[in-house]
């Protein structure tokens, strides 16, 4: 015996034995199109980026939220190791190693 309740693509309830969610398809997308980076420097500031942000504009926004005069440096942790992020593809394996894929979020450590 499964329980079936509400039809169509909006609504909540239960399909095939599943609960899906309340939450309507748009604005589970619009979530889910951005990544929260948590960022230290002086402080701790956070950011929403698109997935789809290049490594220049990455470090651009993270520069304007501390109101630096230059370019920071940006690194990440792997394990107990600090890694410097210089490129896309570095940026893209912290994203990763996160999980901001799949709605983790990023913690970044900014240096002069």
């Amino acid at each position: 015996m499964s329980l079936r309740r509400g039809s169509g693509s909006g609504g909540g309830g239960y399909s095939n034995g599943t609960l899906r969610s309340n939450v309507s398809d748009a604005s589970r997308a619009s979530r889910s199109d951005k990544i929260r980076v948590k960022c230290h420097f002086k402080d701790t500031r956070q950011i929403m980026v698109p997935l789809e942000v290049t490594f220049k504009d990455f470090q651009v926004r993270i520069q304007k939220k501390f109101e630096s005069a230059r370019p920071l440096r940006l690194k990440y942790k792997d394990g107990d190791t600090m890694v410097t992020m210089t490129d896309q593809e570095d940026m893209e394996i912290a994203f990763d190693m996160a999980g901001a894929f799949s709605g983790g979020s990023v913690e970044v450590w900014c240096f002069d």
